[in-house]
């Protein structure tokens, strides 16, 4: 099924994107070929194979910016599939040219030496300090704008094997802070998105950040393809302007546990009614942002459960300690004296969050954007009934299907929907609930958003990429819905 590929490069592991794919491709019957990981110097925990793979609690917030996970026997044995990627290992178009100079007669040397000389930074350092704010602050711009092209030219390329037949796909955005994406080069490179396509065509904060994201349109549209996993509108927008008719809808990659769905344990279901004065428990696994630089639309969730209380259900809130909104989150619980019903919790690894989900009633994600995201898997997965925005009409058509779960929008909604699954609760058994939604959510797992669905798309798309031939001769075969079509036949 798949055309001979002998190296397949996955550059970056957003999400760990990366890393569930290089193990579904693994799986795949016709293809042998050689699979790497080149990662970034992303240090991420939630970006790391282990959060998806080991069962642990997290020392502290800081932990998951800078992990230690030497702390967590087994960790560094998954997480060593990432290769680091080791500027020293190439030279970019900067160290070819400081190269040429040091070989010429021009005094390179000296002048490199002198400006960065005791004498030349106190110089600086005085001049700087003396100016006013406003020229300081237009200085740092200039700075920036001066030092952007002299690192654009250190990156170092993407580099090929050119003794194979070689494929690759880039994740996420990271790599602009340590390559770049050559023009010509010998392998096709496919972006995988994430969320970025969306990003980059939105409003910047600042100067830098607009450049950042033009980096980042400029290097990413010199792929052959894309692969898009987000399917609201936004993205499906961005994926049109970026990448034209080279785009296909695909599964987010996502590998089911074998243990899972896990049984809940009554001890700490008891413990969690009790700190939040309840009887339902609610897990809101979203972080808190709803600003426009990451919207998850928490607010709208946070005003649903505050509708609810004043309802009079006896609902507590399980929530993360997560997100730019988590302050704004606090004082809005107090204020409107809803901090007893509440209990927080750190970031929790996969097995860790799904076991959580199995001591609650429902679960809410996010309620900003039409598409399937990692939460909303892990909730299927483990089959607690679940209230998040689903991909709307257009999204379902590219996947064959609607999402299973309670689609809402509004906190009028997700009022709605949650009284609807409370009603069920009061009707009928706590065990039955869960096992028919179990049941549900993973029969739509396994027909729409298997590793099988992923795999039989990638296919596809290689083998058109590999032998030359345009988008639109295989789109019919190759689009989610055709896919998922033929596999329930």
């Amino acid at each position: 099924m798949f055309h001979k590929i002998d190296l397949l490069t996955h550059y970056g592991n957003t999400a760990n994107n990366a890393y569930y794919n290089l193990l579904t491709l693994a799986e795949a019957r016709d293809f042998s070929g050689r699979q790497r990981i080149f990662e970034f110097g992303l240090k991420h925990a939630i970006s790391a194979p282990a959060w998806e793979e080991l069962e642990f609690e997290v020392p502290s917030l800081e932990w998951i910016d800078s992990p230690q996970w030497s702390d967590f026997p087994g960790a560094e044995t998954f997480n060593s599939v990432r290769e680091p990627w080791a500027r020293s290992q190439g030279r970019g178009r900067l160290a070819s040219l400081l190269a040429r100079l040091k070989q010429s007669k021009f005094p390179f040397e000296r002048i490199y030496g002198f400006f960065f000389s005791g004498i030349a930074t106190r110089l600086r350092r005085s001049i700087i300090e003396s100016l006013p704010a406003g020229a300081k602050a237009g200085l740092e711009r200039l700075s920036r704008l001066v030092i952007m092209p002299i690192w654009l030219l250190s990156l170092r390329p993407f580099e090929s094997d050119t003794t194979s037949r070689e494929m690759a796909i880039v994740y996420g955005g990271n790599f602009l802070g340590s390559s770049r994406i050559p023009r010509r080069r010998s392998f096709k490179l496919i972006a995988f998105e994430h969320g970025t396509f969306r990003w980059s065509l939105s409003k910047s904060s600042g100067i830098f950040e607009m450049v950042w994201k033009f980096l980042y349109r400029r290097n990413i549209r010199r792929c052959d393809f894309a692969f898009v996993s987000n399917l609201d509108s936004e993205t499906i927008d961005a994926a049109s302007r970026l990448m034209g008719n080279r785009w296909a809808a695909v599964p987010h990659p996502y590998i089911s546990h074998s243990g899972s769905p896990y049984s809940g344990n009554s001890k700490n279901r008891a413990e969690l009614q009790m700190s939040t004065d309840s009887d339902h428990l609610i897990l809101l696994g979203s972080s808190h942002n709803w600003s426009s630089l990451h919207d998850k639309g928490t607010f709208l969730a946070l005003e649903a459960f505050r509708n609810l209380r004043a309802r009079g259900h006896r609902v507590g809130l399980v929530t993360i300690e997560w997100g730019l909104q988590t302050d704004e989150s606090r004082t809005f619980l107090a204020e409107n004296q809803l901090d007893p019903h509440v209990h927080w919790l750190r970031p929790l690894p996969r097995k860790n969050l799904q076991k959580l989900a199995a001591d609650c009633d429902l679960s809410w994600n996010q309620f900003a954007y039409r598409a399937i995201g990692a939460f909303d898997l892990r909730m299927l997965e483990q089959g607690v009934p679940h209230v998040s925005m689903a991909p709307d009409e257009v999204g379902a058509s590219l996947i064959g299907a609607h999402a299973p779960w309670y689609d809402a929008i509004e906190a009028s909604e997700i009022v709605t929907q949650t009284e609807r699954i409370l009603r069920q609760y009061n009707q009928r058994s706590r065990n039955e609930i869960l096992d028919e939604h179990a049941e549900l959510y993973r029969a739509w797992l396994s027909r729409y958003h298997s590793p099988e669905v992923l795999m039989q798309i990638q296919a596809i798309v290689f083998e058109r990429l590999s032998v030359g031939h345009s988008w639109e001769d295989g789109k019919a075969r190759a689009t989610w819905a055709q896919v998922t079509a033929k596999l329930g036949d």
